[in-house]
């Protein structure tokens, strides 16, 4: 394998066979410039999946529907 950003990516996202996997980690171990972006991927998702969850704002299920029901008015008519 030679440097592929996206096969990189797709490695740390868990996305590659065994045996491309297999590839990508015998390359990250000779390649200092891939090895590097899977390690700042690496640690990119382990900051994201620290942040505490989010939902929605107070009151946007309510303006949803509200605007769901205005819509169906202007296009009944």
């Amino acid at each position: 394998m030679g440097c592929d950003p996206l096969t990189v990516t797709a490695f740390v996202d868990g996305e590659l066979s065994s045996a491309l996997a297999t590839g990508v980690e015998r390359h990250l171990a000779v390649c200092p410039v891939c090895a590097g972006q899977a390690e700042y991927e690496i640690e990119v998702a382990e900051r994201l999946r620290s942040l505490p969850p989010i939902g929605p704002p107070p009151g946007f299920a309510g303006q949803i529907l509200a605007l769901s029901s205005r819509l169906a008015r202007a296009t009944a008519n």
